[in-house]
């Protein structure tokens, strides 16, 4: 529907509770729609910081960590 940033938005308040949804799935995938929308809506310095900061909360994670892999596929895709 090309409404990237108010996907972002909506996103972006999953990950404001992190106390309730910390290490949930949906925590981990709301950094994807935060980067997705806001790669969508042209940002992709948000989009870009967002996939890192993803990378940095799973910097411990073993290497093959299907999180991990995407986070670095989509950064490496907005390069």
């Amino acid at each position: 529907m090309n409404r990237g940033k108010e996907a972002a938005a909506e996103f972006q308040k999953i990950l404001g509770r992190k106390a309730s949804l910390w290490g949930t799935s949906v925590h981990r995938l709301a950094y994807f729609g935060v980067a997705e929308g806001a790669a969508m809506a042209g940002d992709m310095t948000r989009a870009r910081k967002t996939c890192q900061d993803l990378l940095m909360a799973f910097k411990d994670a073993d290497a093959d960590n299907p999180y991990l892999l995407q986070a670095r596929k989509e950064l490496a895709a907005l390069h």
